[in-house]
C-alpha cells in the first residue's frame, strides 16, 4: 500500500484489501481475517486519512463492520492459547 505514490493506487489497494477481508470473514478463515484486519489498523496505514476518505461508501461500511469482530477475535484467540497451554501443562503434569 506504502509503495504507491498516487493516491488512487493506495485507494485500490485499501479497497482489495477490505474485500479481502470480507470473503476471509464469509469463508470463516478467522486467522487470515485477523492478520488482514491488523495490518490495517497499522500506524502507518491507519494514519493515511485522505486514502481513507476517497473510499467507496460501501467499502467503509464493509471495514466498520469487520472492525467490530477484531477484538471478539483477539478474545477467541486468547482464549485458544489459554486453552492450550492449559491442557498442555495437563498432559506434562499428569
Amino acid at each position: 500500500m506504502l509503495s504507491h505514490a498516487d493516491l488512487d493506487g493506495r485507494v485500490q489497494k485499501v479497497s482489495f484489501f477490505v474485500r479481502l477481508a470480507m470473503h476471509l470473514a464469509e469463508l470463516a478463515n478467522f486467522n487470515g481475517l485477523m492478520i488482514v484486519l491488523t495490518a490495517l489498523q497499522q500506524g502507518c496505514i491507519s494514519r493515511l486519512k485522505l486514502t481513507f476518505e476517497r473510499l467507496p461508501k460501501s467499502e467503509v461500511l464493509k471495514l466498520s463492520q469487520l472492525q467490530v469482530l477484531l477484538p471478539i477475535l483477539c478474545a477467541y484467540f486468547c482464549f485458544v492459547c489459554s486453552l492450550s497451554i492449559s491442557l498442555f501443562l495437563l498432559f506434562i503434569l499428569f
